[in-house]
């Protein structure tokens, strides 16, 4: 009697487990979704109620071509042509469900690449989208997130042959690129953290079209989820240089005919706050190497350890002299981009609720203390 007892629990054990087992009930083939890659968010002009969302869809199985031509002979799964859509509503899954009713498959958001906010946004829109976004698991959260001066449905209607605005941005902010300085890289995530974490002000790089290209350049700063103060790609760079960010770049230093070139720079740092007493100081290490291309007098010559010592002192005064007026900058605008809060926060946690309500003006009214050290390097003769 046990024993046949015992073979009943087995076997409605395994009749119940069975309905646990992974299977095909909800197969679905890859040419009948429709992958997200791109997000663009407008206001609507009259409604704040509404946004305007462009999402952009590859057609997958489509050879190349613009978006109302394909290949005669398209490759099994390959990428052609993009379709966008457009649809208005008070969120990201509403407006989803709109812009489904003009395509066949399915869409999904696993693949997504890039959002790009209109800089005319409100904060409670940017603040809406963005916690939508978080909070949707199948979204990826490494996705880019941009902010564009002009409509964000222009910046993802730009299309380059075949390619599509948001696989260029994604492959041009994923490091295919391998200098790095000029603008921001900063994923969903990240920007979600900042504007949540006091100590700490949100940033993202900029796009836009101009002269029938997409550009992507500088950095546009937040204020919660304000947009605030825009950066110019100089400004950038010297951001990137705080923030150790600076890779495989070629810059120019010195002024007029006093110039000499560098190549391959790439830096470190370290950012603190330090408390003497009732005394603070904003502080900045920034270790910078370099390869020595050309010097000042455009002639051909043999540099001594002396020669190229001057050479790193001009450069390390350029700069800390740069990277000290883009703190003041952000001083005045009350935007701890860099995020010397954080940092005074992680080193001393019981200083947070003072971080919370008073470190705007904390930030504003402290000084700041850049240091900057060189290390070139030149092969054979300089020119």
């Amino acid at each position: 009697m046990n024993r046949k007892l015992s073979i009943v629990l087995k076997a409605c054990w395994l009749a119940v487990a069975i309905q646990f087992l992974p299977g095909c009930f909800d197969y679905e083939k890859i040419n009948d979704r429709a992958q997200i890659i791109g997000i663009g968010v407008d206001p609507v002009q009259g409604n704040p109620d509404l946004l305007s969302y462009t999402f952009q869809v590859p057609e997958l199985g489509l050879g190349g071509g613009s978006s109302d031509q394909s290949s005669a002979n398209p490759g099994p799964g390959a990428m052609g042509p993009n379709k966008n859509f457009t649809a208005q509503a008070h969120s990201v899954s509403e407006a989803i469900a709109l812009a489904q009713l003009n395509y066949d498959k399915m869409f999904y958001l696993g693949n997504l690449e890039c959002i790009v906010l209109n800089r005319q946004l409100n904060a409670h829109a940017i603040q809406h989208v963005v916690n939508e976004l978080m909070s949707t698991r199948p979204v990826d959260k490494l996705a880019w997130i941009l902010t564009t001066p002009d409509s964000a449905r222009v910046v993802m209607n730009y299309q380059n042959g075949d390619e599509a605005s948001a696989e260029m941005m994604d492959r041009w902010l994923g490091a295919t690129i391998s200098q790095y300085g000029h603008a921001t890289r900063t994923r969903l995530w990240q920007f979600w953290r900042d504007t949540r974490l006091p100590g700490v002000q949100a940033h993202t790089g900029l796009v836009k079209i101009e002269d029938k290209n997409l550009v992507i350049y500088g950095m546009q700063t937040f204020h919660g989820n304000t947009p605030k103060l825009e950066l110019t790609p100089t400004e950038t760079l010297y951001y990137n240089f705080i923030e150790g960010r600076v890779k495989g770049l070629s810059m120019s230093i010195g002024e007029h005919t006093h110039l000499f070139d560098v190549r391959d720079v790439s830096c470190s740092s370290r950012q603190f706050v330090l408390q003497q007493g009732k005394r603070s100081t904003l502080g900045v290490r920034i270790r910078v190497k370099g390869i020595l291309v050309t010097n000042i007098s455009d002639r051909t010559e043999s540099l001594s350890d002396r020669d190229l010592q001057r050479y790193e002192g001009m450069m390390a005064a350029e700069i800390q002299k740069k990277s000290y007026a883009l703190i003041q900058k952000l001083q005045q605008h009350h935007l701890d981009s860099i995020g010397f809060g954080r940092t005074l926060l992680l080193s001393d946690p019981t200083v947070e609720p003072n971080i919370d309500t008073k470190w705007d003006e904390f930030f504003a009214q402290v000084k700041a203390k850049v240091t900057v050290e060189v290390q070139l390097k030149h092969k054979g003769e300089i020119v």
